[in-house]
């Protein structure tokens, strides 16, 4: 050093007070810079474990697509099915091929069956009616009217 007061390299040689003060800086600055390094490690991590995450869901949320497509269809080929069947329906309602090969209508078909069956109610039901309408005498009915 010389003894005009610069250093070595040509700048001026500086107090212990500032030199002090440069040094406790410069620390300073390199533990905020510390800090800033591992806030930003952190937040890299936790950006890594969102992402794993987001693609986790974007998996799912595709799979529940693919389900959801799945049952649309499903739901498209029972609403043709029942709608076929309503049509087949209504042709058969107009239009019925017996057994014996001729042609007949449902309604027509249907009579002689509910024909069948009320003609064997009538017989089996006719009884109790009877009773009914005489035992109805002492439940508070008025009497039968007689012939003056």
């Amino acid at each position: 050093m010389s003894g005009n007061g610069e250093d070595e390299q040509g700048q001026h040689a500086h107090s212990p007070h500032t030199r002090g003060i440069i040094h406790d800086f410069e620390r300073h600055m390199r533990l905020r810079a510390e800090g800033l390094k591992e806030d930003v490690r952190v937040t890299n991590e936790r950006l890594v474990q969102l992402e794993a995450t987001q693609i986790g869901t974007n998996q799912r949320l595709v799979a529940m697509e693919v389900s959801i497509g799945e049952v649309n269809t499903s739901l498209a080929a029972i609403l043709a099915r029942l709608e076929r069947m309503q049509d087949g329906g209504r042709n058969r309602a107009h239009q019925h091929h017996r057994n014996d090969g001729s042609v007949g209508s449902v309604s027509a078909e249907n009579d002689d069956v509910y024909a069948g069956d009320t003609e064997h109610d009538d017989e089996v039901y006719a009884q109790p009616r009877r009773q009914l309408h005489r035992n109805r005498r002492g439940m508070g009915a008025r009497p039968p009217r007689r012939g003056t």
